[in-house]
């Protein structure tokens, strides 16, 4: 799962470099959270783990990203 860690990652330092671009944009930031979908799951309960862990990365000080990769409730 490195990968997926990976490719969120490119997604928010490519937001970082076109927000770059523009010298009066106000400060910008983007937190995420993402987990897997299991089997047995329903797309509430993933959205909910995901809705948790981007509040988690909010109050780790914005600009993060978190997730889980067990996709558990945890």
């Amino acid at each position: 799962m490195d990968e997926i860690a990976i490719l969120v990652q490119g997604m928010k330092d490519k937001m970082q470099d076109i927000c770059k671009q523009y010298p009066n944009a106000q400060e910008y930031s983007l937190s995420g959270g993402f987990t897997l979908f299991i089997a047995d799951d329903t797309l509430d309960n993933a959205l909910q783990r995901a809705d948790f862990l981007l509040y988690q990365a909010k109050e780790a000080g914005r600009n993060r990203i978190t997730s889980n990769l067990r996709g558990d409730s945890q």
